[in-house]
């Protein structure tokens, strides 16, 4: 009987063994497969986060890319069009202009001034908006060692009063404006565009030839400026050309910045401002920097016309 106590007793302690050592083992078990799947989750999450990581980054290279594309189809689309503009200017510039170019190198060859006429320059001004771009074209301008010159020529026609009120004039023509609103600089032109029919123009402040001189002259001196390094002051002139213009002119207008511009109408009034320019010297360029100048303007489509010793 003890014997068999004892073998029972085994057994009862062998079945405890071995449901306990069950227990644990499946323990085990769900504890291995919940960190299995938690390291699958994890697993999985960092996978998303890559692949959420790499699509932002793909997005963002893409918009900027984008970006890029839009930014230089605006580039290429702003330089066609001043190109387009160029080359309308440089088309349609000097054929209006040539009869001021050939009365300036008639006057530069009577008083043997040695230098360059550039003329029918093209370029985009530093002060250009950036939401709307738009190029500058000055008529001409005159490069000599005793300073340089830009000459805004006017080819109007009719009567033209620049700077002095009609009624200066002869009253009759007084009656025809509210002088009142004549602040200068101001510039009006009195023309017969069809029988019976006459024309005037007024060209108030900003808009006159005077204002408009000395802004292309501003202009072309920060293109110098940026473009070589060298700041001549440019003189300004305005120069009414058209052979059948009968002009009324104060011969100089200092209305703006206190800088003086000259009024000439035809040939002998051109001459005689000229010769003065020449005499006076401002801030003059070595020849060397006047080449540099020339080259520059030369670069932008210029017309480019040597004089006495810069032609050799």
């Amino acid at each position: 009987m003890p014997y068999l106590t004892v073998l029972w007793t085994l057994i009862l302690v062998l079945a405890l063994a071995v449901s306990t050592l069950f227990l644990i083992l499946r323990r085990q078990r769900q504890r291995s497969r919940a960190q299995l799947e938690a390291q699958a989750n994890a697993h999985l999450e960092e996978v998303a986060a890559a692949d959420s990581a790499h699509r932002y980054a793909t997005e963002t290279r893409e918009a900027a890319h984008a970006s890029r594309i839009r930014d230089l189809e605006m580039r290429i689309e702003a330089a066609l069009e001043e190109a387009e503009q160029s080359r309308r200017m440089v088309a349609t510039g000097l054929k209006w202009d040539e009869g001021s170019l050939n009365m300036i190198l008639d006057a530069c060859t009577d008083l043997k001034l040695d230098g360059c006429l550039v003329s029918n320059i093209v370029f985009v001004p530093t002060d250009a908006p950036r939401s709307r771009q738009f190029v500058a074209q000055v008529d001409h301008i005159l490069i000599t060692e005793t300073g340089a010159l830009v000459i805004e020529n006017k080819g109007w026609r009719g009567v033209v009063f620049d700077g002095r009120r009609p009624s200066s004039v002869h009253a009759a023509f007084g009656s025809l404006f509210d002088e009142s609103t004549l602040n200068a600089p101001f510039a009006i032109q009195m023309v017969r565009d069809a029988p019976g029919i006459i024309t005037v123009r007024a060209h108030l402040e900003g808009e006159s030839p005077c204002a408009q001189v000395r802004r292309q002259a501003q202009r072309v001196s920060d293109l110098v400026r940026l473009s070589t390094g060298a700041s001549p002051w440019f003189e300004t002139c305005v120069l009414y050309s058209h052979p059948d213009a009968v002009v009324y002119a104060k011969g100089k207008d200092s209305t703006v910045g206190g800088a003086a511009t000259a009024v000439v109408a035809g040939a002998g009034p051109l001459r005689k401002a000229l010769s003065e320019f020449s005499r006076r010297g401002t801030a003059a360029l070595s020849r060397e920097r006047n080449e540099e100048v020339i080259a520059l303007f030369a670069g932008y489509g210029a017309d480019v016309r040597r004089l006495g010793v810069y032609g050799n």
